[in-house]
């Protein structure tokens, strides 16, 4: 049985809030679903902390909030934003404290997800969403490579399926 909080990582667009929604319902977990909690916390949106604030701040906010979150000992799902692999210190905190999930996605479908990038504020920051997928794609794919299990989501295939096949991962780490 999972005795850890299983942290789900990858791209923005890749399904991480869908999926850890279906396995807090299937399998009975808390959720922590961590963009929308600073949001709350924060009082505006993430394009805004971003803009008001800037991208150092908000992985500070994040980094604080795993922390937190990690530290409850709650058995959980937390779906990341994007971005959280690219503090150390949180790839650290999830290697000794979760089980962690890359949903692994291309570009051509991650593009597909995100669209024009509304309410994205990295995919906004250059005149070309899919050159900025990629090159967001290609920093931080050796960080989520880091994952204790990797699952493919290019297929959009049936989002119960996709908790089956990581309940199905986890189980098997054991």
């Amino acid at each position: 049985m999972l005795g850890k909080p299983l942290v789900i990582l990858g791209m923005m667009g890749s399904g991480k809030t869908s999926v850890s929604k279906v396995l807090s319902k299937k399998y009975g977990l808390n959720l922590y679903e961590m963009d929308s909690m600073i949001e709350e916390q924060q009082g505006i949106a993430i394009p805004q902390i971003f803009e008001r604030h800037g991208e150092e701040y908000f992985r500070k906010l994040e980094s604080d909030l795993l922390l937190d979150i990690l530290d409850k000992k709650d058995v959980c799902v937390i779906s990341t934003g994007g971005g959280v692999v690219k503090v150390a210190e949180n790839l650290a905190m999830i290697k000794e404290k979760a089980v962690s999930v890359w949903l692994k996605v291309d570009v051509s479908v991650l593009l597909e997800h995100v669209g024009s990038g509304k309410g994205r504020p990295l995919l906004l920051q250059g005149d070309d969403p899919a050159e900025t997928l990629e090159i967001l794609l290609n920093t931080r794919e050796a960080l989520y490579s880091k994952a204790d299990i990797h699952i493919d989501n290019n297929h959009n295939g049936h989002i119960h399926v996709l908790a089956d096949q990581i309940m199905d991962a986890v189980f098997s780490l054991d």
